[in-house]
């Protein structure tokens, strides 16, 4: 979420229909406030969950898993 919210910042278009994006197996846990930045981070195949179709709510993003969305964020979006 903080970096949708970063790249919306910049200018980039991080909407995303909610309603229609492939659900993670956990996604009733996920806040409403998050469900925006999870989805358009997941349909453009930067965070891919825990394994099993999870997103891994409860858990913390490592400082690895916070440099691997990182770079893909800037791969998969640079203009």
């Amino acid at each position: 979420t903080m970096m949708t919210r970063a790249l919306s910042k910049a200018g980039i278009n991080t909407t995303v229909d909610t309603n229609t994006a492939s659900k993670f197996a956990d996604h009733t846990e996920i806040s409403s406030w998050a469900l925006d930045g999870v989805y358009f981070m997941s349909s453009k195949g930067i965070i891919k969950g825990v394994g099993e179709n999870n997103f891994g709510v409860k858990g913390n993003a490592t400082r690895e898993q916070a440099i691997v969305i990182s770079g893909r964020s800037v791969n998969e979006l640079k203009k």
